[in-house]
């Protein structure tokens, strides 16, 4: 059965304190009072949303759909990558601290799954 304790098994893999924790870096009130940092943030949580829909669905697509998607979900993966990239260079031209971005590393699954974290907690508050 494909659960949690499956995933922590896969090489890369960023776990849910890890995410919390690079989130939290992330995200602070103070930043959001920043006009600017909040457009990029929204934008970067919208494509982190659309990506890990799209992922969501992955394992319950048959094999031919999954070659008709995987451009789509390719582009939508490379835009949530830049997003990540605009937010973290916007923090660094703040003086603010960015580290989290180095921490998370440029791993495409690795950030793929941070996203997905990223919706995930988007997803449960939104009740």
């Amino acid at each position: 059965m494909i659960n949690y304790d499956t995933y922590k098994q896969n090489p890369d893999t960023i776990l849910v304190e890890e995410s919390e924790i690079l989130f939290g870096e992330m995200v602070k009130e103070e930043y959001l009072r920043d006009e600017d940092y909040k457009e990029i943030l929204e934008d970067l949580l919208g494509k982190a949303v659309e990506y890990a829909s799209i992922r969501s669905k992955w394992l319950l697509m048959e094999r031919q759909q999954r070659i008709s998607e995987d451009d789509a979900r390719s582009k939508k993966h490379d835009s949530v990558i830049i997003k990540f990239n605009m937010l973290a260079k916007y923090m660094e031209m703040q003086g603010w601290d960015s580290s989290w971005r180095e921490k998370l590393g440029n791993e495409r699954k690795r950030i793929g799954d941070f996203a997905c974290y990223i919706a995930y907690v988007y997803g449960i508050n939104a009740r």
